[in-house]
């Protein structure tokens, strides 16, 4: 079923259900366009860490659709969730609620939560935030019988605008529609002054108090601390996420430390919840060296046959133009400026503005290839999901280079990813293969890797 953006099922599907997102369970609820994935793997790292049982949904899926619900940052059981998705499937169907697909994945993941008897759920908003099917939990100011008890919003920038909004202002309003009476929210001081504006505006209006997280991460990101008011000053460089940006991400994750650290004695959790569960400086440096997230600047070595050979590929999910400025700054610095070439292996979904994509990206002495994420089955359970035809893609990036005067990279096109990376020829020593695009791509690309390679899940998670 394509996107349609309404409460009105999701609520009915979960009161067939008993209402398991209103279970004993403290919910953190991250939106925006890029960086939502980031913080919710930062705080589900961090809290594991100091011995709180965590559930996290974020969306899209990997490789398999279960793996977007995870425990305590493991990938759910396959005949677990597919247990629990048959039961939500004929609710879904003899009480004619017509939920989407989507709908029902958040469904599942409230349901898994409950029965895992976790104490906080950290959701990422799907699409938006104010319409979005994750958001449908009551506020927990209160610090009983669950609810959510803080909120963050990452960078917002354009994407999906024929949805949320044209301007950054409508963009905003969504994303900042995840903001509840009296509960506490983070937002991203990198963001422009009008969406800053307007998410001030709508939390004022809920009489929930801001905080902007410092915009100043100087030049010398190895030198750089992070200030907290419980924990001290928590230094950038541990981090294992690559990217100037995840500054911004690991500042607004431990803002939201440091406003839960008051609350956990406070808070009144059901089952799992014990006497070690506190939150230390020593346990939130470890879960951030521990931090995982793949497809996001995640260097690779990628099995491409049968017979074992390997490529090593920098994968990157950027699919909107503020995340590529981001991956262009990245490969500028650790590769062009040390003489290394670029391999380009791109793939779109068709809903996408090309332009902001690819200019802040390729350069006239790169070598692009396209391709197709969708170029066997399709994307699970998501069939209004495809890319861009090769042919037709390449028609709109030399339409965007023309335009803007530019000399045209070197393309060539090849539907099938699998025979691409077979066939593909590359200088080991003096280029290197950025594989980016659409995260859909990047889980093609994994389960090519995991085809042939038997224990290839290590490599991804």
């Amino acid at each position: 079923m394509p996107i349609d953006l309404s409460l009105q099922r999701v609520v009915k599907l979960l009161g067939k259900l008993g209402n398991p997102h209103l279970s004993n369970f403290f919910t953190i609820h991250i939106a925006g366009t890029n960086g939502k994935g980031s913080v919710c793997s930062y705080l589900s790292s961090i809290l594991k860490e100091n011995k709180f049982r965590i559930g996290k949904f974020t969306s899209p899926f990997l490789i398999n659709r279960y793996d977007c619900i995870s425990i305590n940052n493991e990938p759910v059981n396959e005949i677990f969730f597919l247990e629990i998705e048959k039961t939500i499937n004929r609710i879904n169907l003899e009480c004619n609620i017509r939920a989407t697909e989507f709908e029902i994945l958040t469904v599942i993941a409230f349901k898994i939560f409950e029965l895992k008897k976790i104490n906080f759920a950290i959701l990422e908003v799907g699409l938006g935030g104010k319409l979005d099917a994750t958001n449908n939990s009551d506020n927990g100011y209160e610090l009983v019988n669950g609810g959510v008890i803080l909120t963050g919003i990452t960078k917002i920038d354009y994407d999906h605008e024929n949805i949320l909004g044209k301007t950054l202002s409508e963009i905003s309003e969504q994303k900042a529609g995840i903001i509840k009476e009296k509960v506490k929210c983070v937002l991203d001081g990198s963001n422009k002054e009008e969406v800053i504006k307007k998410v001030r505006e709508i939390s004022e209006s809920q009489g929930s108090k801001l905080y902007i997280t410092n915009n100043d991460n100087g030049d010398r990101m190895e030198d750089t601390v992070i200030k907290t008011e419980n924990f001290g000053e928590i230094p950038f460089k541990i981090t294992p996420l690559l990217g100037r940006y995840q500054y911004q991400n690991l500042s607004i994750s431990l803002k939201i430390i440091d406003l839960l650290y008051p609350y956990i004695s406070r808070l009144r959790f059901g089952n799992g919840f014990t006497s070690d569960c506190k939150i230390k400086r020593e346990q939130i440096i470890e879960g951030i060296k521990k931090v995982k997230w793949p497809a996001r600047l995640q260097t690779l070595d990628l099995c491409i046959n049968k017979e074992g050979e390997r490529m090593r590929v920098l994968v990157d999910g950027a699919h909107n133009g503020s995340a590529a400025v981001e991956l262009g700054q990245f490969i500028d610095k650790q590769y062009r400026q040390k003489g290394k070439k670029i391999v380009f292996v791109m793939s779109v979904t068709n809903s996408k503005k090309i332009e902001s994509l690819v200019m802040p990206l390729f350069q006239r002495e790169d070598r692009v290839f396209l391709t197709r994420f969708d170029y066997k089955d399709g994307v699970d359970q998501m069939p209004w999901i495809s890319s861009y035809k090769c042919s037709v893609l390449k028609q709109k990036i030399e339409r965007v280079y023309k335009k803007k005067g530019a000399v045209i990279p070197e393309m060539a096109v090849e539907e099938n990813l699998e025979k691409l990376l077979e066939q593909m020829q590359w200088d080991r020593e003096r280029e290197v293969v950025v594989v980016c695009g659409s995260l859909y791509l990047a889980s093609a690309l994994f389960r090519i890797h995991l085809e042939h390679c038997s224990d290839g899940t290590k490599d991804i998670f």
